[in-house]
């Protein structure tokens, strides 16, 4: 797929729900921030991401809710309406909204298959090593970057996500 110019090869994931407000995150930061103890809120920012494996593009969509297999697919589907490839190939873990038995996340694919005449590849990892996925380490990065920092907005968040620099490629923070 790496060789194949007609051939579009991506990393995508779900991270872990953000909380959203004055809270310790148990970073550190060299600056003395005082920061709440208790998460008293149910506002969250859920990041989506897209990694593309050839150009080392970054691209993130953010939900306040998690993203349903739908709207991964709708993620892709925005991906996808820039490039020219006959083959998509999508590198993923198992997890419930993506996995290969969710009907819904599945029809979604065939759907876009059938919209952009392209054929879709699934490549799993096995269980537990969704840490070889190349999109983890994008959410590594992240997390480094906004290590001690009080994410008291929406705006914060996706401030330090188009800040974010992946092999000299600037990341893209999609709304």
């Amino acid at each position: 797929a790496l060789n194949d110019e007609n051939t579009a090869l991506i990393s995508i994931d779900t991270k872990d729900k953000v909380v959203i407000g004055p809270y310790s995150r148990k970073g550190r930061a060299r600056l003395l921030v005082e920061a709440c103890d208790h998460e008293l809120t149910n506002d969250c920012l859920t990041p989506f991401g897209i990694l593309d494996l050839k150009t080392n593009q970054p691209y993130f969509y953010n939900f306040v809710n998690k993203p349903t297999s739908k709207a991964i697919v709708d993620c892709i589907d925005d991906y996808l309406s820039d490039k020219l490839c006959t083959k998509l190939m999508i590198l993923l873990d198992n997890g419930p909204d993506n996995s290969g038995v969710r009907t819904a996340f599945l029809k979604s694919l065939v759907d876009l298959s059938d919209k952009y005449q392209i054929d879709i590849e699934l490549v799993y990892y096995p269980p537990y090593h969704s840490k070889y996925n190349a999109i983890e380490r994008i959410w590594a990065r992240l997390e480094m970057m906004w290590n001690g920092m009080l994410l008291s907005t929406k705006q914060i968040c996706e401030k330090v996500m188009e800040q974010l620099i992946w092999k000299k490629v600037k990341s893209k923070v999609k709304y």
